[in-house]
């Protein structure tokens, strides 16, 4: 009975596990702009773009773009959500999320605001 039941329990974590890996999250290339370099960064539950000086890397400021609930009852794995591309447009940075949600961050206040991602296309550079 032991184990028929660890048999059972193996390839149930097996299976579950291998139907839960997420790809791996977006490459998003940073931003320069007037000597400072934008880039994304997250853990999957909260997004944040990080400001940096050009010319020594310290970091300036962080701006939380944007923080999502994760369920504790299902895999943490397919709930995480990353940055999947940003452009620059005038002194405001434009966001988009993987799950097609985009942003707008003031460069000058560090405020952050959804938008309407029809208003501004896609976010992806051309390649």
């Amino acid at each position: 009975m032991r184990t028929w039941l660890r048999f059972v329990l193996i390839v149930w974590f097996a299976v579950s596990g291998a139907c839960a890996k997420r790809t791996p999250p977006p490459v998003v290339t940073p931003i320069t702009h007037n000597g400072v370099v934008y880039s994304a960064t997250a853990d999957g539950e909260t997004a944040f773009v990080v400001a940096a000086d050009e010319k020594t890397g310290k970091e300036l400021w962080k701006a939380e773009v944007y923080r999502i609930q994760i369920d504790p009852t299902k895999e943490v794995d397919v709930q995480t959500i990353f940055i999947s591309g940003m452009r620059l447009s005038g002194e405001r940075l434009l966001i988009q999320d993987e799950a097609g949600r985009c942003y707008r961050l003031d460069l000058e206040t560090r405020q952050v605001q959804g938008i309407n991602c029809k208003k501004y296309r896609a976010l992806r550079p051309a390649v």
